[in-house]
């Protein structure tokens, strides 16, 4: 799945597709978050792990966000859960 964003349309990006075998690129609409997974990910992270902390440094916010995303990396039931929340025909 794919948004507008330039470096999205690059030729490399459509090389890399081809030649997987097995990658195909959607693109989303222009303003569509309840199909874009990664909106799920961006909840969980703003709303749930780094609510309420009260961090006011720019430094500080960003090592916080950096730890909290290598956790979610780490939890792939996490992540295919925010890809099953939309209504997009996409088999795990």
């Amino acid at each position: 799945m794919w948004d507008g964003l330039q470096a999205h349309r690059a030729v490399a990006v459509r090389d890399l597709a081809a030649a997987s075998g097995r990658m195909e690129l959607e693109r989303l609409p222009g303003y569509a978050p309840e199909l874009n997974a990664a909106e799920g990910i961006w909840c969980n992270l703003k709303w749930h792990k780094m609510a309420n902390h009260g961090l006011t440094e720019v430094q500080a916010i960003h090592a916080m966000a950096k730890a909290h995303g290598r956790k979610l990396s780490a939890d792939q039931r996490l992540l295919k859960s925010f890809v099953k929340a939309t209504p997009l025909p996409i088999r795990l």
